[in-house]
């Protein structure tokens, strides 16, 4: 079963986490998207950085439910906030 296409003209007109699931958006689609919504990004940033930026500003401006952050970007810096420890805290819990 081949995967949806993704519209960026259609996405930017009525965003919405289910058009996000499932398809392979471009780093030029994302790109698109973040300037139609004025999310601020560079040309060094990577795909996925631009995704997560994206996820986080329309969910921050109420275009998107706030679970897209934790459907589409699991390595976001909100979820990482989660994840990372420092290697004094490693080396803390290894301790006892």
């Amino acid at each position: 079963m081949a995967s949806a296409q993704f519209n960026v003209e259609d996405f930017c007109a009525d965003p919405s986490l289910e058009q996000l699931k499932d398809v392979n958006i471009k780093k030029d689609q994302w790109k698109t998207i973040a300037k139609h919504f004025d999310v601020p990004i560079t040309s060094q940033m990577t795909k996925e950085i631009i995704k997560n930026v994206v996820v986080e500003h329309l969910v921050q401006e109420g275009q998107l439910l706030g679970n897209a952050i934790k459907e589409l970007t699991p390595m976001s810096a909100a979820s990482m906030r989660t994840i990372i420890h420092s290697p004094q805290e490693e080396q803390d819990k290894s301790r006892g």
